[in-house]
């Protein structure tokens, strides 16, 4: 089996993940009413992508340099 790759979020990924959020929102787990029009944005201010320069550089277990 592969090995996942999981990258950073970018701002480029606002309407992606904003869908995916939308589309996943469940009375099951949610405590928040369901998402309406106009649609809140995915990312703000205080919960954004955060830059890779503000990141500690660690490398991924098993990964070569």
């Amino acid at each position: 089996m592969p090995v996942p790759y999981i990258r950073q979020a970018t701002w480029n990924d606002e309407e992606t993940l904003g869908g995916l959020d939308r589309a996943t929102w469940s009375y099951l787990h949610a405590v928040t009413p369901p998402p309406g029009r106009p649609h809140e944005p995915f990312f703000t201010e205080r919960a954004g992508p955060v830059t890779l320069a503000k990141l500690p550089l660690v490398a991924p277990s098993g990964a070569t340099k």
